[in-house]
């Protein structure tokens, strides 16, 4: 018999539980205080309960008998001898398909379940503790707990950004699909220099003294908004990446002008096909382009199938994450990043010289002087140390693609810091020029040569080392056909919704076919605000749908205009 097993003890009102020197229920009345506990809960709708190591599931009953609409257990367990004992005793209502319960102690395993449940049936969490098991585990379930609301969080964050851009974005890719025919696509694209990622925030002013002993030995990648700083600075880089789909980063283009080097029209530009056409124009040709998948669709499906598709990156929201994980794809070597700060000091939220910066420095005067709250932007402030110990000011959303930016160099170990100020990125730090001639030179060997900017044609640094795709000549007729193709699959679904709202019987097998064909062109609903599932037969939502369809249409005639050379 194993002497550290858990071991029931009968109290005459229940059973209690006693492992690891303690009792986990009361030793007098096990179930009744269990019951009150989940009494004492006030679960509004649409709620996840989270209940840490149930055990012997003493009130979860209470709880489903009290359980509003849309609400769904999770009950976790970190024990593996709890576990077994749970299952033994009470596993008939652990599998109520109310209740979910796992066994683990890895916070990735919650995560990979919440995927599974539907987080659009959730608007909050609710922890539940109805067992001592829980002070066994006390920090893990902490995490779950908050893991949880952040999952929450995040997805409604995301739903409200798809409402309020995904209209945008659709539009800007089917404006930008005739860039397809002549530009490079990301994915296709080898770069054979290590790689300094250059974001925008206050950083960035000291890693310049670092970036311009090796400029010539690094392939230097600037977001839009840190070109501004870099071309002032003397160092024009190789590439800009834009992920901005609004107007919001057409200054950053406007501003960068430095007194050496090529115009920022003549740099070469790698870009999101979501991008805001008006600032790719501003570019020479070709572009580079990469797709954000900003929701899952039929219609990034098709672009694969027909070969049109760039290389696909899922949806990271920051232009500075998403330069990192390309750059990490584009390169082999190390990859270095500065004025990725996650941070910033009030009353200068980017480096000197962004367009940001210039804008707060030219709207202060005598009557109107520098405010803590200029950069405020309506977000909650938390203040923390960074990585020197400096107190200094981030909020949830800079916090959350911080996150990010740590699940992204835990699976990629190439990623060094060359930035001196901002939150820890949980990386190897490289604070002199020494340090990071040493990493360029000791672990993937310099390779001298001269700017790529003084180059005409094709970048050296740019090697073309992975699958052709589709030939350049046959590019143009392609899209042509795949913008063909989408008018008809616009008009087949609005043919079916407007059958089905004409007719008075509305026959359910009517709108099943009025469903699948919105489903095939998912995009005119991306950005409608209507709860799950969708399309749904709601006669208003499918009159927006067809609204939503003309102007699908609109773009994609522009775009086969711009083709046809009309």
């Amino acid at each position: 018999m194993d002497a550290e097993a858990p071991l029931l003890a009968d109290t005459r009102r229940g059973l209690t539980v006693y492992y690891r020197k303690r009792h986990l229920y009361s030793t007098q009345s096990p179930i009744a205080s269990a019951e009150r506990r989940a009494s004492a809960v006030s679960v509004l709708p649409h709620t996840l309960i989270l209940v840490p190591s149930p055990l012997l599931f003493y009130g979860v009953s209470v709880l489903l008998d009290r359980l509003p609409e849309a609400c769904h257990v999770l009950a976790v367990e970190a024990d593996q001898k709890l576990m077994a004992l749970s299952i033994e005793v009470a596993g008939g209502l652990a599998r109520d398909n109310r209740i979910t319960y796992i066994r683990t102690e890895s916070v990735e395993s919650v995560r990979e379940i919440l995927g599974g449940l539907s987080m659009a049936r959730f608007r909050r969490c609710v922890e539940v503790r109805l067992s001592g098991g829980y002070v066994l585990a006390a920090t893990f379930y902490q995490e779950v707990f908050e893991t949880i609301q952040g999952e929450i969080q995040a997805h409604w964050r995301n739903r409200m950004t798809l409402i309020q851009l995904s209209n945008l974005w659709v539009k800007n890719v089917f404006l930008n699909l005739p860039e397809l025919v002549h530009a490079r696509d990301l994915g296709q694209t080898h770069v054979s220099l290590p790689i300094v990622v250059a974001g925008a925030g206050e950083s960035l002013e000291e890693a310049i003294d670092l970036i311009r002993p090796v400029r010539n030995e690094i392939y230097l990648l600037a977001v839009d908004t840190a070109l501004p700083t870099l071309m002032q600075s003397g160092l024009p880089p190789d590439a800009v990446f834009v992920l901005e789909s609004q107007f919001a980063n057409i200054e950053d283009f406007v501003s960068a002008s430095g007194d050496l080097g090529p115009r920022p029209a003549d740099i070469p530009v790698i870009a999101d096909l979501c991008s805001n056409p008006a600032a790719l124009r501003i570019f020479r040709r070709p572009l580079t382009l990469f797709l954000s998948e900003f929701a899952p669709s039929a219609f990034v499906a098709r672009l694969e199938e027909a070969q049109l598709s760039p290389f696909l990156i899922p949806p990271l929201g920051s232009v500075g994450i998403a330069a990192l994980y390309c750059a990490l794809d584009l390169s082999d070597g190390p990859v270095f990043v500065a004025g990725l700060d996650f941070s910033f000091q009030p009353g200068k939220s980017h480096a000197r010289g962004a367009p940001a910066h210039v804008g707060q420095l030219r709207g202060w005067s005598r009557t109107r002087p520098p405010s803590p709250f200029l950069n405020a932007e309506g977000r909650r402030w938390v203040r923390k140390e960074d990585k020197t110990g400096r107190k200094i000011v981030t909020d949830p959303v800079l916090l959350s693609y911080h996150r990010l930016f740590e699940e992204i160099v835990e699976r990629d170990k190439r990623v060094f810091d060359i930035g001196a100020r901002g939150l820890d990125l949980g990386v190897k730090r490289c604070r002199s020029p020494r340090e990071l001639e040493a990493i360029i030179g000791g672990t993937w060997g310099v390779r001298p040569s001269t700017s790529v900017l003084n180059r005409p044609g094709e970048p050296p640094a740019l090697s073309r080392a992975r699958s052709p795709g589709l030939a350049k000549s046959k590019r143009q007729e392609a899209v042509l056909r795949f913008l063909d193709s989408e008018l008809s699959l616009l008009q087949s679904a609005e043919g079916a919704v407007l059958a089905w709202l004409s007719s008075p019987s509305k026959e359910p097998a009517s709108f099943t076919a009025a469903a699948a064909a919105l489903k095939e062109v998912d995009y005119v609903y991306l950005h409608f605000p209507d709860s799950p599932p969708l399309p749904s037969g709601d006669s208003g939502f499918l009159h927006r749908a067809v609204e939503s369809i003309d102007t699908c249409r609109s773009w994609i005639d522009r775009s086969i205009r711009r083709l046809s050379g009309g």
